[in-house]
């Protein structure tokens, strides 16, 4: 089963944003997304260039949840970008089958 996966995003602007689903597994929980620059350069610190999601909406009827994420891109730009759900120690990735998504 799937438990993180991206619904969609937006580029506009400099103002990245967009829609994840996540599978409630606990309370507690982390989503982030995190970004190349558009020279596709990713930072040693991952930290350095993503994006907190925040929850939105549970799914009724399921054990899915709606999270958002939305941040200013700086000026070394974004190409390729995946997301990763921390949650009861484990980690979740949505990377597009290892290819990175492309903006």
């Amino acid at each position: 089963s799937v438990n993180v996966q991206l619904q969609d995003f937006t580029l506009s602007g400099n103002v990245f944003s967009g829609h994840i689903y996540i599978k409630n597994i606990a309370f507690q929980k982390v989503v982030n997304v995190f970004y190349s620059s558009a020279a596709d350069v990713w930072p040693s610190n991952a930290a350095d260039q993503g994006v907190t999601a925040a929850f939105s909406a549970s799914i009724s009827g399921t054990n899915f949840e709606t999270w958002v994420f939305s941040g200013t891109i700086g000026s070394a730009g974004i190409r390729h970008f995946y997301i990763r759900y921390d949650v009861s120690g484990m980690s979740f990735f949505d990377n597009n089958g290892q290819q990175n998504y492309d903006v």
